[in-house]
């Protein structure tokens, strides 16, 4: 909460203690896993104050750190862990080994010259080989842990999906992102997961901010964390990574089209950012196309064929609004810096109006679209005389159209489709 303080005073592989000064009650996020074994309990003047109950303890979701209902007040928080009855078992195990082989070589020592055993009992040679098989055998389990777990430098994450390095001032790495998925239902939530790194211990305590930002660069969505990961950066240690999940809700009423999920970190005091190298505030972590929750259902026709893969599916015109919504879709991935032309047409094909760009006020470029969405696109067709309609693809550095042929395959003169308005 605010005005509280924290501050780790002693921190072994079974022990944490944490000097707290809380003006009211709050939840901490410790960084370390949950695990059973911990016990927490809170000291004040160098007594146990309190335990916590294990109803006050909790695992978070989905990165299995501890957390803990705290109240208010100045006091000691201390981690131990707890001895389990497989620890315990396993340490017995190992002294009880190290007693036997300490045995047979004293008694080894004593008798040099003894006999061998007889048949039915152990030689001390057999005795000895099988404590140390047993020393062997601990030691094995130790290394195979050791072994076995995911270690990897700061920098470079081992967990990470798609690594990066990206600095913000002089302050804070970007390591890496886990990718957003790659379309998601419009009013539902998006999830992202960064990696950030420390470059040397801040003072500051900055939050972090992820952004859903459309082409043009309006902001559609936004989500803060004034702690990220619930860990204030003024603790985060330079030779540790921190894993920050992040999640924002897509509006309800957003646009079907593709955006892009920025990250960055700012003074929460102030509301200024850290700068990217190139002075740029946000980093690009992924880009997402947003469906909304019933598909578009095109009129039958009049269909048309652009280029080798763009479809128009038909045409749907609006007398009371003056408009005419074109329904599109795409067979693969487009390219290019092709749009979409709508000549307003009079009886005598002059032009009267025209309504071009692409989709969507040209919020959605033609490279955006993703193979098989059927794209509503609304344009206003209120000029005045106008009769009929001219639509087709074209490159507006060049002028150059994209080859049209009806739904028939036959080539359409001027590469335009015409659709007369009299006919909706």
């Amino acid at each position: 909460p605010p005005g509280a303080t924290a501050r780790t005073t002693r921190h072994t592989a079974r022990q944490t203690r944490i000097a707290v000064r809380a003006p009211a009650p709050f939840r901490a996020t410790f960084r370390t896993l949950y695990w059973p074994e911990w016990d927490i309990s809170l000291w004040q003047d160098g007594e146990r104050w309190r335990t916590l109950a294990a109803a006050d303890i909790a695992i978070t979701h989905p990165d299995g750190l501890l957390s803990a209902n705290l109240p208010a007040g100045e006091y000691e928080i201390r981690l131990q862990r707890r001895a389990t009855p497989i620890r315990r078992a396993a340490t017995a195990l190992s002294v009880l080994s190290l007693l036997a082989l300490a045995g047979v070589l004293w008694a080894g020592r004593r008798d040099r010259t003894a006999e061998a055993a007889s048949p039915a009992t152990l030689s001390r040679r057999q005795a000895a080989a099988i404590g140390v098989a047993i020393l062997a055998g601990v030691a094995a389990v130790q290394f195979a842990a050791g072994a076995f777990r995911l270690q990897s430098p700061p920098d470079a994450p081992a967990v990470v999906q798609h690594p990066l390095h990206a600095d913000f001032g002089d302050a804070v790495r970007l390591l890496g992102v886990d990718p957003p998925p790659e379309t998601v239902i419009a009013g539902r939530p998006l999830a992202v997961t960064v990696y950030w790194r420390a470059l040397h211990p801040l003072a500051a305590d900055y939050a972090v901010f992820l952004h859903l930002d459309a082409p043009d660069g309006e902001t559609l969505a936004t989500a803060d964390e004034t702690h990220p990961a619930d860990i204030p950066t003024s603790h985060w240690p330079p030779s540790l990574y921190l894993r920050n999940p992040l999640q924002l809700t897509v509006p309800a009423g957003a646009l079907p089209i593709r955006y892009t999920l920025r990250v960055g970190l700012y003074d929460p005091q102030t509301g200024q950012r850290l700068p990217l190298p190139g002075g740029e505030t946000a980093f690009a972590v992924g880009r997402v196309w947003v469906e909304p929750v019933r598909s578009p259902r095109p009129p039958d026709g009049p269909r048309a064929r652009f280029g080798d893969s763009i479809r128009l599916l038909g045409a749907r015109f609006d007398p009371a609004a003056q408009t005419v919504t074109l329904y599109w879709q795409t067979d693969a991935p487009l390219s290019g810096d092709d749009s979409i032309f709508l000549h307003l047409l009079d009886a005598g094909g002059a032009r009267v109006g025209q309504a071009d760009g692409t989709p969507y006020g040209n919020r959605y470029p033609l490279p955006d679209w993703r193979p098989g969405q059927v794209i509503a696109d609304p344009r206003p067709v209120g000029a005045a005389g106008a009769v009929e309609l001219a639509v087709g693809v074209y490159n507006p550095r060049t002028g150059q159209r994209l080859p049209a042929t009806d739904d028939a395959g036959r080539p359409l003169p001027d590469n335009a489709l015409r659709i007369p308005l009299a006919g909706f």
